[in-house]
């Protein structure tokens, strides 16, 4: 098994450099989870699992599809809040004055004071996910709301 996500690495980084003059692309972030087979979703993030054991990979999902991330697979340290986390996301995003930005995980509002390795537990405990089983991925998803006065 390891031999083969280590092959599937080797081929991945060939595949990069070939690419490599290619123009960014940008994902449809909203339909990640349709785009890429669950097999290799786990093999991915199993491996990033195991080559960074204190750092989660998020997977950001953005609700408006007007929207659009220039990266929307992230790793992040265990020990960060959320509201670090946010303003990483949010420098990213071109968002107008009046736009609030919402993180949900499981249809659940995330709280700002949260770190995400507590997240992450609890996002596992919600779906049944055993350490270093299945898709190790958390899924986060954006949205956005006009406040601040704007109509």
């Amino acid at each position: 098994m390891i031999k083969e996500i280590f092959d599937n690495i080797k081929t991945d980084i060939i595949n990069t450099i070939k690419n490599i003059n290619e123009p960014v692309k940008y994902i449809d972030t909203y339909k990640y989870q349709n785009i890429i087979p669950y097999k290799q979703r786990c093999e991915e993030s199993l491996r990033i699992r195991y080559k960074y054991p204190n750092r989660i990979p998020v997977i950001i999902n953005i609700q408006d599809l007007s929207l659009k991330l220039k990266k929307n697979k992230l790793l992040i340290p265990e020990d960060y809040l959320m509201s670090y986390a946010i303003c990483g996301i949010r420098k990213q995003l071109v968002l107008e004055n009046y736009q609030a930005m919402f993180v949900f995980c499981d249809n659940v509002l995330v709280s700002n004071s949260q770190t995400i390795g507590e997240l992450y537990e609890n996002y596992k405990i919600r779906n049944n996910i055993k350490n270093y089983e299945g898709d190790q991925y958390l899924y986060l998803t954006l949205c956005l709301e006009n406040t601040f006065g704007k109509n």
